[in-house]
């Protein structure tokens, strides 16, 4: 018999990410999110993608100075999850910030929230360590926060 089988760790061996997640409770239910997803992180505006990405553009060749929403987001997440090592990081249309839930984020009804997680189990459980979360704050220059999703369940189904 192996010598390895007769001598069993003295104690688990834990996951090293996934002791490392933020702590991080479950978002409270408030009645917007019925039939919605959370998700969790940091509400953007399109002036901020803009800055961030002037201020960043500059070290990927094939970006210009003018670019559409979708290449300006491109670019910043990759920056994004490259300055932090945190991935992956979504874009998300958010309703209400679990805070104030009886007031819309905006008045146009929604804002873009790069997300961290969601409440969904698979992404819950791939969030952050503290490190990568720190780093994060200091890009945004906030905390993050719960948001409900604009989009309902039947956004999610497939056809």
């Amino acid at each position: 018999m192996d010598a390895m089988s007769l001598n069993p760790p003295a104690q688990p061996v834990k996951k090293a990410a996934a002791a490392e997640r933020i702590p991080l409770p479950p978002p409270p239910r408030i009645p917007a999110a019925k039939n919605r997803r959370y998700f969790y992180g940091f509400t953007i505006d399109d002036d901020w993608l803009s800055n961030h990405y002037d201020q960043i553009h500059h070290h990927y060749p094939h970006c210009t100075a003018k670019a559409s929403f979708v290449t300006k987001w491109l670019v910043a997440s990759s920056h994004l999850e490259f300055s932090s090592g945190y991935r992956p990081l979504t874009v998300e249309s958010v309703s209400h910030d679990v805070r104030k839930p009886d007031v819309l984020v905006d008045s146009r009804g929604w804002l873009y929230l790069v997300s961290v997680c969601s409440n969904l189990r698979s992404s819950y459980e791939r969030r952050p360590n503290q490190k990568q979360m720190d780093k994060l704050k200091a890009i945004f220059g906030k905390e993050p926060s719960w948001y409900v999703d604009w989009h309902d369940a039947e956004y999610y189904e497939e056809d």
